[in-house]
């Protein structure tokens, strides 16, 4: 083969592989755009829950000192096992 002939060959290899590469690169950006989406929505919804926390326990805290320690402990029991049983009671009359 001439030289001419063997540079052209060599020339259409590389842009195939040059094509070919560009081609598995972009497709690996794909994914990690789409992972990256997916670890914001997972990160929102942790900060939404976080602050949702964070009020409640703020709510508790305002709850407690308002009726002093164990008398505010004591009630928040009883009134969670009241309404837990008044849950189930509900459940079981709409059955």
């Amino acid at each position: 083969m001439n030289s001419v002939l063997q540079s052209d060959v060599f020339f259409f290899i590389s842009s195939v592989s040059v094509v070919f590469i560009t081609v598995v690169f972009l497709i690996a950006i794909m994914y990690v755009i789409k992972i990256l989406r997916d670890i914001h929505g997972f990160l929102a919804t942790i900060r939404k829950g976080t602050e949702t926390l964070s009020e409640d326990l703020s709510e508790v805290r305002m709850k407690l000192n308002d009726k002093g320690v164990w008398t505010g402990f004591i009630l928040s029991i009883v009134t969670a096992v009241a309404g837990f049983n008044q849950k189930r009671q509900n459940k079981k009359k709409k059955k």
